[in-house]
């Protein structure tokens, strides 16, 4: 975790911004390198851009700061849902074997 500290306090944001993540992460996550042709795309950046104005009328933040709260509600959700989802399987599996 040391490590993971260390390399996130020595990056350049400039250099950050010429990553193309999309591309990046796709390789780990294929799903990431075929959305775009399927989902509604503009339907969800709408809600987006909403959730983040919000943010910033409402607590004053920068537009960086409001981004990076969202994406940490969104973080913490998904990992509240996923572990859910996860638990309920491994309880229908249990009752099943039973």
């Amino acid at each position: 975790m040391k490590r993971i500290e260390k390399i996130i306090q020595q990056t350049d944001d400039q250099e950050v911004s010429k990553i193309n993540w999309t591309n990046a992460w796709s390789k780990k996550y294929p799903v990431l390198a075929t959305y775009q042709e399927q989902v509604d795309i503009p339907k969800y950046a709408k809600e987006i851009r909403k959730m983040l104005s919000q943010l910033e009328q409402d607590y004053h933040f920068s537009k960086q700061d409001a981004m990076l709260v969202l994406k940490d509600i969104l973080y913490h959700e998904v990992d509240e849902f996923l572990n859910f989802n996860f638990k309920f399987v491994i309880m229908n599996m249990s009752r099943k074997l039973a």
